[in-house]
């Protein structure tokens, strides 16, 4: 499962590569660089299209960056932080994790309870 993170980090490396998106600020690190308990410490959302699900998901580092794109985007998928880092335990098949989003995006829920990481 950490293959979702991976993909997250490499999109995020293509993107940083682009010269007019790059960061020269030494005081940001770049999202490649965030471990998941860092990502969650920031305010961060990221969507992300999904080979595996076949359609966009957002990481999102909290459940106030969550409220924030379901304002934009109501039927929009996000996983927190929380949630990736019990993912990657969980460690599910394909076809379990297409089962895991299937239940999250019908009932619009969550896949843990709100646990501080």
């Amino acid at each position: 499962m950490s293959t979702i993170w991976d993909t997250i980090l490499d999109k995020n490396k293509e993107v940083n590569n682009q010269p007019e998106q790059k960061n020269n600020s030494k005081n940001i690190l770049p999202i490649s660089e965030l471990t998941i308990n860092e990502f969650a410490k920031r305010n961060l959302a990221i969507p992300l299209y999904s080979e595996i699900l076949k359609e966009e998901i957002w990481f999102c580092s909290n459940e106030s960056m969550v409220q924030k794109i379901k304002q934009d985007n109501p039927d929009a998928v996000c996983y927190t932080a929380s949630e990736l880092l019990e993912l990657i335990r969980l460690n599910p098949s394909r076809e379990s994790l297409k089962k895991i989003h299937l239940s999250k995006s019908t009932f619009n829920g969550t896949l843990i309870n709100n646990e501080k990481i």
